[in-house]
């Protein structure tokens, strides 16, 4: 929903680095479309809404923290 990543900037290489992703900034999405499976997302960037064909979707929120040695 920025413009801007907040991320690790080794975790942001890494992501730039994979040819099939696409980043869309200031972008949300508003409804997960398909009968039987997941066939396309209803997203709104910058208040227009547009539909973005798609296989499927991963939903990921940050990292679990590797500290349970500390």
């Amino acid at each position: 929903r920025r413009d801007v990543f907040r991320a690790d900037h080794s975790l942001i290489d890494s992501l730039n680095r994979i040819q099939n992703i696409s980043v869309r900034f200031q972008t949300t999405v508003e409804k997960i479309l398909g009968e039987n499976s997941v066939e396309a997302l209803e997203i709104k960037t910058s208040g227009q809404t547009d539909h973005l064909s798609v296989d499927g979707i991963f939903i990921s929120i940050g990292l679990i923290p590797e500290n349970q040695l500390y």
